[in-house]
């Protein structure tokens, strides 16, 4: 991607301006508020360009971050386009969760979206601690074997398989989080999401059709 004195920001972003909001989660066309002019980026020659987008369903602002800038006298050459500087939430459901859970699941996603990968790895550790808690006696021989199993069937490799178990059952509150990358971090969300859906939310849709079924026999009778 290039950016020249005569640029339009507007066309430039034509692509980008098409996304899901990271505080409304709608997916809309976004209108462009603010982009840097050709004498501001030249002169202050920033390692990286900002623009702010207003979001139509929301009205709130949405900023883009490009990738590295490298600035020639005609042009300013960026390694790769412009993506949110905030992403949306993962979508994940909670309603089913233990009340003890929700809150940290909440905090766990937050520093997904926000690229706080350690701070991520730290929380979905304590899901897992708090979670073995909840599934009793053998709650961790549990979660554990739903993760295993979850891996395999993905086959995720046998470093990445043992990088995220590590994560969620054998790091201790004292130790330092590994440092994370985007592909581990999101394989570690989706592990952790099928750990959660594994043990609360499957059992508590069940227990939800259940109880749908005894109150039709019972309005029946």
């Amino acid at each position: 991607m290039r950016i020249e004195p005569d640029t339009d920001f507007d066309a430039l972003l034509d692509d980008a301006a098409t996304l899901r909001c990271p505080h409304c989660d709608v997916f809309s066309r976004m209108r462009l508020t603010s982009a840097p002019d050709w004498h501001t980026l030249t002169t202050f020659r920033p390692a990286r360009i900002g623009v702010v987008l207003n979001c139509t369903a929301c009205s709130r602002p949405v900023y883009l971050e490009s990738g590295r800038a490298r600035y020639a006298a005609d042009a300013i050459s960026l390694d790769s386009g412009f993506v949110p500087v905030r992403k949306p939430r993962p979508r994940f459901e909670t309603r089913l969760l233990p009340a003890e859970l929700r809150g940290l699941v909440d905090e766990g996603l937050a520093c997904y979206a926000d690229g706080h990968l350690q701070a991520f790895a730290l929380v979905a550790n304590r899901i897992t601690t708090l979670a073995t808690g909840l599934k009793g006696p053998n709650g961790k021989l549990e979660l554990f074997n739903t993760v295993t199993a979850a891996a395999e069937s993905a086959d995720i490799d046998a470093p990445m398989r043992r990088l995220c178990r590590d994560i969620l059952f054998s790091m201790a509150a004292s130790d330092e989080p590994p440092e994370l990358s985007p592909a581990p971090a999101a394989v570690l969300l989706e592990l952790l999401r099928d750990m959660l859906h594994q043990a609360f939310i499957r059992p508590g849709r069940l227990r939800e059709a259940l109880r749908r079924g005894d109150a039709t026999a019972t309005n029946s009778a």
